[in-house]
């Protein structure tokens, strides 16, 4: 299960104050999180961080659960929606079941939504370091270390 996080991790890069915006998925039944920080909330970020999520997991899921985001879905529906050609691609070169849960309904992902709220809690809401990141890379790798000892708990 994906969704981006309302919270987004400040930065500043060349000097310019910004907020990288984070994407986070759950394996439902283990609760394993994966957080990653993107530039925004395009498309690109989208596939960009399937891609990061599944080499972090070293395989693929069989079932990718998100909203009805309009950066992947072209056409929301309850019952025939339209994935974008991409995002299409992306599900197919791993294999991947695409679903997409009921728009305005986030009790059709809660796993998500829970995860989401607990980065925001345990990982974005405690200041990763004295000061912002100074590149999305450093970003991501202060993200990976404090979502690395969330998932620890569950051992």
């Amino acid at each position: 299960m994906v969704d981006y996080s309302g919270d987004g991790l400040p930065a500043i890069i060349g000097g310019e104050h910004i907020e990288f915006q984070v994407f986070v998925a759950v394996l439902p039944y283990s609760g394993y999180t994966f957080a990653y920080a993107t530039p925004d909330q395009t498309r690109k970020s989208w596939l960009h961080s399937i891609r990061e999520m599944m080499t972090a997991l070293q395989g693929a899921t069989k079932y990718l659960f998100l909203d009805n985001s309009t950066t992947c879905i072209c056409q929301a529906s309850k019952v025939w929606l339209k994935y974008a050609k991409e995002f299409e691609h992306v599900c197919r070169y791993y294999g991947t079941i695409p679903y997409a849960g009921e728009p305005h309904v986030p009790l059709s992902k809660p796993h998500v939504e829970l995860a989401v709220r607990l980065v925001q809690e345990k990982v974005l809401s405690q200041p990763i370091d004295e000061r912002p990141a100074a590149s999305i890379k450093e970003a991501n790798e202060r993200i990976a270390e404090k979502v690395r000892v969330f998932n620890d708990r569950l051992l």
